[in-house]
């Protein structure tokens, strides 16, 4: 009987060994939760594709100062054509500045990741980048859609097993793009090429170009 007290006490020892490893093991750390960012400009950037698109910068300052930067082809009429440079400025309303603030300054903003992009070429990469505080926070989405917008990609294979964008970033893209006047700007990026074609997005006076 001595051997069968000692195999049992081996194997209580054994099992008190296991269960203090699994009390003392270390457990996974939480995912660290960012700190609201501070904006005192921040920066949309349209990318370059294999095709036409429009390409430009519009910065926004904290005081609603806007500077929209592009380049736009010229033609002659014949073969010739160049590009110039394009550099205006608006002042944002009060109301879509007090919103945008709150929006890059919110929780949801804080834990966008750096990229959000899929695996194929020739397509515009969308920029923003946020300064403020010593800190410069830069988040780049290319191809992947918001959460919103999902359900139109659900039967797009490259998709199915892609995490989408917060929809934070697409509202502070949008109030970006509007409320600086680059979503109506851009279009004179192609007006000068081989004739203009009708702007989709018909600028309120208040985006009369100002140099």
């Amino acid at each position: 009987m001595r051997w069968w007290r000692v195999a049992l006490m081996t194997l209580v020892a054994i099992a008190l060994v296991a269960i203090g490893f699994l009390h003392s093991a270390p457990k996974p750390a939480p995912t660290p939760v960012k700190a609201p960012l501070r904006m005192d400009r921040i920066t949309l950037e349209k990318t370059p594709c294999f095709g036409p698109c429009y390409v430009y910068t519009v910065t926004v300052e904290r005081d609603g100062r806007a500077t929209f930067r592009a380049t736009r082809p010229l033609w002659d009429g014949g073969q010739r054509t160049w590009r110039s440079s394009i550099q205006w400025h608006a002042q944002v309303p009060e109301a879509s500045m007090r919103a945008l603030v709150a929006a890059v300054e919110s929780p949801e903003y804080a834990q966008l990741r750096p990229d959000y992009s899929v695996m194929v070429t020739d397509n515009p990469s969308t920029i923003l980048t946020v300064e403020g505080g010593g800190v410069e926070r830069v988040t780049r989405v290319y191809v992947v859609p918001c959460r919103k917008d999902m359900p139109a990609f659900a039967d797009d294979d490259l998709m199915r097993d892609v995490e989408p964008v917060p929809d934070i970033f697409c509202s502070v893209r949008e109030l970006v793009d509007v409320a600086s006047c680059a979503r109506y700007w851009a279009h004179y990026q192609r007006g000068s090429f081989g004739g203009a074609s009708p702007n989709p997005h018909p600028p309120p006076p208040r985006c009369k170009p100002i140099p």
